[in-house]
């Protein structure tokens, strides 16, 4: 190492403290300003950047910090860096790759893969919780970059239960210059990730964010993915998400899974979509060869199953009770909600399907016009809101004259009170070729 850079200024790291926070003090009390250097020397490396999440050359950096600090490669893997969290669910194969590719001074990119394949936006900038901030001066004379704060799906600090605001610090694939947590990086009036969040979308998002931070503090042991799955398809048993006992009711999970992700559609617009369908990346999870798929998508997962009630400690739990009647549902009459037709509040509605989910009533309604919806009706009579199911051959002459006056598929749908693929997907069950233009 050359003569010239003194590591015995290098700062003990603070808990949960990214590395590349640690970094960007030490350049800041050493006063290091040629970027090639500090990264020469401490990574070992010949180009100039890193990434903040899972940095390459740690196995250096740790070799040329003082002894008595007793920071070690393995520790600065484990408590300051995402290692944890986004090797969570990846076998044990890969994971080493990714550890021994993080020890040596090599080039970051390839690790991407970890988390290429969510549907949540990366993030954009270095994320801080104001209130954290203020704790951490109190308690240490400085601020610093949490970890779990920079994760693309951390909108809210769980400790504080706030939203995170956008510093001033942009990301790129790659950094190559440090900057710590300051009043310049941090101001006080940097815009929150996101305005206001209701008490729902709190509650979701610090979960969520409180079991990443958990599982980013965690060494992850060997968890075989048979297990995983098991563990899923056990849980959807007692959760009451099976048709039989080998058979997943898909159409069930679809309905009330869309219904937990509705909850985070403005924060999150596409883990989930207005259908009734369950969404590709959660049925992945289920899949025999569903591995190393990526960490959040088993958060979400997991937070969703966690909120159901349990329905079944055995089968004969569920079939001891009494089938369900017409007379059980009460609230006649029942309302039409189809958009399509003139006078939905005197149609003919009658039930369709009823039958027993956990201690709730799912009830299909099947109106006159062939439009179908469901409804919950709780222990407590209260119904939740209605979910459409079917439109029937209610659907054909609106096409029609959507046809017939060049509507656009977008407006088509519009005033069906759907989407164009909802849309699409009726009109085939319904044989219907001619269909509207998606610019009319």
């Amino acid at each position: 190492m050359p003569q010239q850079l003194s590591l015995t200024q290098f700062p003990q790291p603070y808990p949960d403290e990214l590395l590349y926070s640690v970094v960007a003090r030490y350049v800041r009390r050493a006063g290091l300003r040629n970027i090639n250097t500090i990264n020469a020397n401490l990574f070992g490396f010949n180009h100039n950047g890193n990434v903040i999440d899972l940095p390459s050359g740690i196995a250096a950096i740790a070799s040329v910090i003082p002894a008595g600090q007793q920071i070690s490669a393995d520790k600065i893997i484990a408590d300051h860096t995402l290692f944890n969290f986004h090797t969570a669910y990846a076998d044990s194969a890969y994971r080493q790759k990714v550890f021994d590719d993080m020890l040596a001074s090599v080039a970051p990119d390839k690790r991407i893969a970890l988390r290429r394949k969510t549907l949540i936006e990366a993030t954009k900038y270095l994320r801080f919780c104001p209130a954290c901030q203020s704790d951490m001066i109190a308690t240490f004379g400085e601020a610093y970059w949490r970890r779990d704060h920079q994760l693309a799906h951390v909108v809210v600090c769980p400790t504080h239960r706030v939203a995170l605001s956008d510093s001033t610090i942009e990301l790129q694939a790659r950094s190559s210059l440090y900057y710590r947590a300051d009043d310049t990086s941090c101001p006080t009036n940097a815009p929150p990730v996101i305005d206001d969040l209701s008490d729902i979308e709190i509650n979701i998002l610090c979960r969520i964010a409180d079991r990443s931070k958990q599982l980013s503090q965690s060494v992850q042991k060997d968890h075989p993915e048979l297990d995983i799955r098991a563990f899923y398809l056990d849980s959807l048993w007692r959760k009451g998400f099976f048709r039989a006992q080998k058979q997943i009711n898909k159409e069930f999970l679809g309905i009330v899974l869309q219904d937990y992700l509705a909850d985070l559609a403005r924060v999150w617009p596409c883990v989930g979509d207005d259908t009734d369908d369950p969404p590709t990346w959660a049925l992945s999870l289920l899949k025999k060869q569903g591995f190393n798929t990526p960490t959040v998508y088993h958060i979400l997962f997991q937070d969703f199953l966690e909120q159901q009630p349990d329905v079944r400690a055995s089968q004969g739990r569920i079939d001891r009770k009494p089938k369900p009647k017409e007379a059980d549902i009460g609230g006649k009459p029942w309302k039409c909600y189809n958009p399509l037709i003139s006078d939905p509040a005197h149609a003919d509605v009658r039930v369709a399907h009823v039958r027993y989910a956990g201690p709730d009533l799912l009830i299909r309604f099947r109106c006159a016009c062939e439009y179908e919806y469901i409804r919950r009706k709780k222990p407590d009579g209260t119904f939740t809101k209605a979910t459409f199911f079917n439109f029937g051959k209610s659907l054909i002459p609106h096409i029609e004259q959507a046809v017939r006056e060049g509507w656009a598929l977008k407006k088509t749908a519009r005033l069906a009170g759907s989407n164009p693929k909802t849309l699409l997907r009726q009109a085939e069950k319904l044989g219907i070729a001619n269909l509207p233009t998606a610019k009319g």
